[in-house]
């Protein structure tokens, strides 16, 4: 299976998404992708391809993504994209760097990862239309930067998603952070083995 898939179940099960039976998990790190968790079960689609947000087209005449396509989320929010955008002020980055100066407060670190967020809503926003989810749960390494990162995603998503809701759609950082698709492998593992796991 893929982390993604992953992390949604470990936050469905002993994280930040228990209780929901609907779910929209956004995993954001070297690339983006999704986790949809849909009446209580793991969705995967027919081929395995459900929740590939990296892949949605965000620019028409954007650059060609590692996928083949152009202008995919990936290339504007994938770690390598925010890299190359500080190379001139910053210089080499890792992507440790880069959430460790965001939180010291290095405006041009913060600003980069605020515009990935602003980004990343505008597609969670959309698939939130199409899925109705009960709520949208964030993780991956840029969630660690908290409301630098999620605070745009917030604005973008209600931006859009009020139009079907009476009410805000929550965002809500993931509980498990790294240690979702971990969490989420043991229990998937657990659930073939046919053994209850105890959070």
């Amino acid at each position: 299976d893929n982390d993604c898939n992953m992390a949604a179940l470990g936050e469905a099960r002993f994280g930040a998404a228990r209780g929901y039976r609907d779910v929209l998990y956004v995993h954001s790190s070297y690339g983006t992708g999704a986790g949809l968790i849909v009446g209580g079960e793991l969705h995967r689609g027919p081929r395995g391809t459900a929740g590939e947000i990296g892949h949605v087209l965000m620019d028409p005449q954007g650059p060609i993504c590692r996928c083949g396509s152009r202008g995919c989320l990936d290339t504007l929010v994938g770690v390598q994209a925010l890299i190359d955008s500080l190379r001139i002020s910053q210089g080499p980055l890792s992507l440790a760097d880069l959430l460790e100066r965001a939180s010291a407060g290095d405006p041009g670190c913060r600003q980069v990862i605020a515009d990935a967020g602003a980004a990343i809503g505008v597609a969670v926003a959309n698939l939130a239309v199409v899925l109705n989810p009960e709520i949208v749960i964030v993780g991956g390494e840029l969630a660690q930067t908290e409301d630098i990162f999620l605070e745009p995603i917030r604005a973008a998503v209600n931006r859009r998603v009020l139009i079907s809701r009476d009410d805000t759609l929550e965002v809500r950082r993931g509980e498990l952070l790294t240690l979702a698709p971990v969490q989420g492998a043991l229990a998937f593992a657990a659930d073939l083995a046919h053994i209850t796991v105890f959070a």
